[in-house]
Formats: structure tokens, sequence, C-alpha cells
């Protein structure tokens, strides 16, 4: 499959790509002549696998600090240039009846795959809107449209990165940046 848009030379970064789907997809644009930027809490493994694959930028990010995202944006801004792709990636999973689930595990899957995404959304957002161009690329699930038992509390988060790209996306039509959700099976 060629890509509609070229990709040489663009700056992309993405969130929990230490392995798993935000790897792959930073791979994928890589290979593609991206300059991608990595971010990931792992700091060992994000480390490890941006060092291994050659990305320009590998490091820790906590998703859910707002200066730990603010300095991730301005270390790949820094060095790549402007971002013109930023993809919300990180996620994590709980697995096991809802009912049964502790409060910190449910805070914690919301904090990562819920505000995790809404701030990255919103740091990135703000950069893009003023240069007049941007994409922003959120990954959900398809337990956000078909929830599974045993996954509850990680299917209402998907859910809610569906519903706030779609309300984002509306909010800043003709702005020049463009939002857009991925639903991967499992």
């Amino acid at each position: 499959m060629t890509p509609s848009v070229s990709l040489a030379g663009k700056v992309v970064a993405v969130t929990g790509a230490a392995r798993g789907i935000g790897l792959s997809i930073a791979t994928v644009l890589h290979g593609l002549g991206a300059k991608v930027a990595i971010g990931d809490i792992d700091e060992y493994a994000v480390n490890e696998a941006g060092s291994r694959l050659g990305f320009d930028i590998h490091r820790s990010l906590d998703v859910t600090g707002r200066q730990s995202f603010v300095d991730f944006l301005d270390a790949v801004e820094d060095r790549l240039g402007t971002i013109d792709v930023m993809v919300n990636n990180a996620g994590i999973v709980a697995v096991g009846p809802a009912v049964d689930e502790p409060d910190a595990v449910t805070q914690r899957v919301l904090a990562v795959n819920a505000y995790g995404m809404m701030l990255g959304t919103k740091l990135a957002a703000k950069r893009m809107v003023l240069r007049g161009r941007g994409h922003i690329i959120n990954i959900a699930s398809a337990g956000a449209i078909m929830p599974v038992p045993g996954i509850a509390s990680y299917s209402a988060t998907k859910f809610a990165v569906l519903g706030f790209t779609d309300a984002v996306r509306l909010e800043n039509r003709g702005s020049g940046v463009h939002f857009s959700v991925v639903l991967p099976a499992p």
C-alpha cells in the first residue's frame, strides 16, 4: 500500500511506542521516510527499541503528566522541527470482571487511556492550530463499539477516545488540523 501523501521528512510523534501497536506504527512511518519520535513510560524498553530501530528521538514519557508530555513535545520540536503528526497510542488494559476491579486499577486505566489521550490531543492541537496544519491520530479499539466481557474499563476508555476525537474534530473544522481515530481489532 502506498500512502496518498509523502511522509518523507515529516515529523511524527508516537506515544506508547516501546512495543506493540505503537512500535509497529513508528516502524512503518520511519520506513516511509518520516522523522519519528517515540515516547513510553517504560524508559528501558523505549530506549532499547529506539536505539535498535534508529528512531530520531526515544525517551521516557508519562502521558498522564502534563509536564512530561510538554517536555516530550518540546524535545521533538527542538530536535526535529514542528510536529506534523501526533499519534496518541499509549494504553493499558485490565482484565477481569468489572465489579472485582480495584479502584486504583480503574483509575489508572482511565488516566492512561482517556486522560493521556485527551492531554496529548490538546497539547499537540494547540501547536498545530497556531500553524494551521497537522494531523492527530488517536488509537482507540474495536472494544469502543463492541464491548467485550472482562475488559469493561478498557472498553469504556476506548469509547471515550472515539467520542473525544469526534467532538474535537468538529470543534476544529476549518482549522487545517485533522483528527482521526483508529479502532484496531484485538
